[in-house]
C-alpha cells in the first residue's frame, strides 16, 4: 500500500473506533437501542477496516495510536469534553504543573 492510502486506512480506522465508542457510550447513557446498533456497526466496519487490507498491522500499532489519539483528543474537545485528566488524578501535577 502507498503511505497515503495507509494514513487515510488508519485515520479511518480511528474515527470509526472513536465513533463506535461514543454511540454505545450514548446508547448507556440514555438507554438508546439504536446507540448499541450503531456503535457495533462502528466497530465491526473498524474491524474490517484494519483486517481487511495486506499489511502487517502490527507494525503499525504505533502510528495508529498516535493517529487514534489525535482523533479522540479532537473528538472530545468538540464535544466539550476535558481533554486534560481531572485534579483527582495524581499524574496532572507531573504532566499539567500549570494546572495546579
Amino acid at each position: 500500500m502507498r503511505s497515503t492510502s495507509v494514513a487515510v486506512a488508519l485515520l479511518l480506522a480511528a474515527l470509526l473506533e472513536v465513533g463506535g465508542d461514543a454511540l454505545i457510550r450514548w446508547g448507556l447513557r440514555g438507554g438508546r437501542a439504536a446507540g448499541f446498533i450503531a456503535g457495533a456497526a462502528a466497530l465491526f466496519a473498524y474491524g474490517v477496516a484494519v483486517n481487511a487490507p495486506r499489511w502487517d498491522f502490527g507494525r503499525l500499532m504505533g502510528v495508529y495510536i498516535a493517529v487514534f489519539f489525535i482523533v479522540s483528543q479532537i473528538v472530545a474537545s468538540s464535544r466539550g469534553a476535558s481533554v486534560q485528566p481531572r485534579r483527582c488524578c495524581w499524574e496532572a501535577r507531573w504532566l499539567w504543573p500549570a494546572a495546579w
